[in-house]
């Protein structure tokens, strides 16, 4: 496994990591653990700060699984080539050592 793999790997364990010290901790919504809400009605729609999937750390681990499987296919694509390089190398190697 080279270096990327490795890191990768780490990278995911850190995320299951936090994610489950933050489900110990309360996930840091302590208004939504009490039932109160802290949001002010102002009759105007929400910016992108009071957003709860930019605000609880959701989006990060969203993104985190997307790069994680977007790199997994490109590992798989990567070892398939090189496998059928390899083969296409050999076959033609065979070929050449015959002929001559």
């Amino acid at each position: 496994m080279n270096r990327n793999g490795i890191f990768f790997i780490l990278l995911l364990l850190i995320a299951a990591l936090l994610h489950t010290a933050e489900a110990q901790h309360g996930g840091g919504q302590s208004g939504a653990a009490t039932g109160t809400t802290t949001r002010k009605k102002h009759g105007h729609s929400p910016n992108f700060s009071e957003n709860p999937i930019l605000t609880d750390g959701t989006l990060f681990y969203i993104a985190i699984s997307i790069s994680f499987g977007l790199w997994c296919t490109g590992y798989g694509l990567d070892y398939a080539m090189d496998r059928h390089e390899k083969q296409a190398n050999s076959r033609a190697y065979q070929k050449y050592t015959q002929v001559c």
